[in-house]
């Protein structure tokens, strides 16, 4: 016998839709016939040692840090700026860091086909 409550299941955070599992992948899928293909690119205002953020002199750069991604279609949906310490404990409390999220319509494969 029970008390006719359902039991609790654990949720399954690789399921289409979860925001858990749409973060480990580069291509988000919706509902319909397309998914998103996106790409996160880091900018900072001061140096830094990690190379995969780009050192820029002013905001208005990053339009043309961006623009080989235009030419392939990607589109900039937000920019996000970040206060982040950087180094070990300087003496300057934080230094800008902007995200900047690129991202473009792809056609799922079976809307890509030619139609016969």
């Amino acid at each position: 016998m029970g008390c006719g409550l359902r039991k609790l299941e654990d949720p399954d955070d690789s399921s289409p839709g979860k925001i858990f599992s749409t973060l480990k992948r580069p291509q988000v899928e919706t509902k319909t016939e397309f998914a998103y293909e996106y790409v996160l690119l880091d900018f900072t205002l001061q140096a830094s040692s990690n190379p995969e953020v780009i050192k820029i002199n002013s905001i208005l750069d990053i339009v043309t840090k961006v623009e080989n991604y235009y030419l392939k279609g990607y589109i900039v949906g937000a920019i996000h700026p970040v206060i982040q310490p950087v180094g070990q404990r300087k003496h300057l409390p934080a230094s800008y860091l902007y995200r900047v999220v690129l991202l473009r319509l792809k056609l799922s494969p079976k809307n890509s086909a030619a139609p016969s």
